[in-house]
């Protein structure tokens, strides 16, 4: 199975609305309002959580010949994205095989200790970075070609056209909470207010089922702290190893 598209959504939305599945509300068609509430489902639910299919890898191709770059608006596979989160960045120089943190810090911070970036002050392996009007910066400044590997969590594109198989992008677990939030905000849009306030109780009740399904990880250890005696030789690759001095 896959998720529903648009206008599969907005089949089952208008079959919650009964004699009022046809016409207009306001100055639009009732299929076009209707999309209009599906998309701000769409859109609402990543601004709060961040939803699996919304998880993408990103690459950065790092040269000498500048220290900051774009945020990327595609992933890796070519999608047009809009990052919402950045989990985490590594860094794997030319020619290998072994990759590196690259740690976050605020641009405060940034300015603080790199007030100035550039080649002769300071170069060498981009050790943290910092985002500011649209850009990743790195430090110190990049001593080689490297490539930058980001781990993100984006906002959902809107469903453009329902007349196009479009599916909704979070993935069908999510369908039913979609729809409930459409079928609200449509019994909103025609002045109901009990029975929008119906369809958001179940909206939330929705909600919380897919947060409870997905949270729900049973191999997953807070604490590595059953590790603390473990030792390895390899601490670049050794996820148990916070560092080369243990």
């Amino acid at each position: 199975m896959s998720a529903k598209t648009g206008t599969e959504l907005i089949t089952a939305v208008k079959d919650h609305l009964g004699d009022r599945a046809s016409g207009y509300v306001g100055s639009r068609g009732v299929d076009d309002a209707v999309l209009d509430s599906v998309n701000k489902a769409v859109e609402r639910i990543p601004k709060k959580y961040n939803v699996i299919a919304l998880q993408k890898n990103l690459t950065i191709s790092v040269t000498t010949a500048a220290y900051k770059y774009a945020v990327p608006v595609t992933d890796d596979s070519g999608n047009t994205i809009r990052i919402k989160n950045i989990f985490r960045l590594v860094r794997v120089l030319s020619g290998e095989t072994t990759g590196y943190p690259v740690h976050k810090i605020t641009t405060w911070k940034r300015d603080l200790v790199f007030p100035l970036t550039n080649s002769t002050v300071h170069s060498g392996p981009p050790s943290y970075y910092s985002i500011f009007a649209g850009y990743i910066e790195l430090y110190p400044y990049p001593d080689d070609t490297y490539s930058i590997y980001l781990r993100v969590n984006c906002f959902a594109n809107k469903i453009t056209s329902a007349t196009q198989g479009q599916p909704q992008p979070l993935g069908e677990e999510w369908d039913d909470v979609i729809e409930a939030y459409a079928t609200h905000d449509m019994f909103a849009k025609l002045q109901e207010p009990n029975d929008s306030k119906n369809w958001y109780d179940i909206y939330e009740e929705e909600l919380k089922i897919v947060k409870a399904s997905l949270e729900d990880d049973p191999d997953w250890s807070p604490s590595s702290a059953q590790f603390e005696e473990y030792r390895s030789n390899d601490y670049q690759n050794d996820p148990f190893i916070r560092s080369n001095l243990e």
